[in-house]
């Protein structure tokens, strides 16, 4: 159910027009960015931001905040609706520890996060990838559309971006869901 719903949803906020994901701008990467969704369809973009209350500690009761950048309005900056950040968008959160938090997104919750200060002293999200931990950057979903009488596009495939937390190698995964 919540996969056709996170669907429907994607059908509601995508423009009909393709475009080449190459070709989408980069959102501005602070000290609190985590990764990126983009999508096919439009630029605008959703963010993931660490949620820090005060230098290096995570807010537990909201650490992630998402958003996003409507380019294809001029680069505004606009929060979830209800449907996209509880159906589509928004992540589901556990503690683990301090500064240390799981979450998935709400449309797919097979794939796992791990929210987590870097040694670096950064906010990061990691993931498994390729049977590797990897920290995310982007995650690209490519959507086909569909027709007027079809309430939900269908996802083809998602791209994971990433690189080894380790030693910067870039990682990258494609599956189909």
């Amino acid at each position: 159910m919540k996969n056709i719903l996170f669907l429907l949803s994607a059908l509601l906020f995508s423009s009909l027009g393709l475009q080449a994901q190459d070709n989408y701008p980069t959102p501005p990467q602070g000290f609190q960015s985590l990764f990126y969704i983009q999508r096919s369809g439009n630029a605008n973009t959703i963010v993931y931001d660490a949620n820090l209350l005060s230098g290096s500690k995570l807010d537990e009761k909201k650490p992630i905040n998402i958003y996003w950048i409507r380019y294809t309005d001029g680069g505004t900056r606009e929060g979830l609706s209800f449907i996209q950040r509880n159906l589509a968008y928004g992540v589901s959160v556990d503690q683990l520890g301090e500064n240390n938090f799981q979450f998935h997104l709400v449309s797919y919750a097979r794939k796992k996060f791990i929210l987590e200060m870097g040694p670096d002293g950064k906010p990061r999200a990691r993931m498994e990838v390729n049977g590797k931990q990897v920290v995310v950057k982007r995650i690209y979903v490519s959507i086909e559309q569909s027709s007027l009488w079809s309430l939900a596009p269908k996802v083809q495939y998602v791209e994971i971006f990433g690189a080894d937390p380790w030693n910067g190698q870039a990682m990258y995964e494609k599956f189909y869901p």
